[in-house]
């Protein structure tokens, strides 16, 4: 039998809210929208969000703990900051205007062709 979700105790400390938590990420240089915050805050299938939160029914809106957010910025920083270590730098090839390589030496990776059916021309 499946358990309901945790109940979170609805104290004071736990009035930060969706727009003030966007811009929380915004500040921290990884900027979110208001809609992946309110997703955040609910409920996957085991009961659990990625944001400590509770809906509040009368002001209409999630009130999630700061520690949380803290945590989830942290997250996204580290997911940023992985992105950016394992993409590797593209190399620009010169090209004059017959889309030969210039003169610096270098080989071309793309080359012009015709097409066979229509005779358009594309690079390969």
């Amino acid at each position: 039998m499946d358990s309901p979700p945790p109940v979170i105790s609805q104290t004071p400390q736990r009035r930060v809210g969706e727009r003030k938590v966007t811009r929380m990420f915004e500040a921290a240089g990884v900027a979110r929208t208001e809609r992946s915050i309110v997703n955040w805050c609910q409920h996957n299938a085991q009961g659990f969000g990625k944001l400590d939160a509770y809906y509040d029914a009368n002001e209409r809106r999630y009130c999630i703990t700061p520690q949380s957010v803290e945590l989830a910025i942290k997250e996204e920083q580290a997911k940023a900051a992985k992105n950016v270590e394992s993409s590797e730098p593209v190399e620009i090839v010169p090209r004059n205007a017959e889309g030969q390589p210039s003169a610096s030496g270098r080989q071309a990776r793309w080359t012009p062709a015709k097409s066979k059916c229509c005779g358009r021309r594309y690079w390969i």
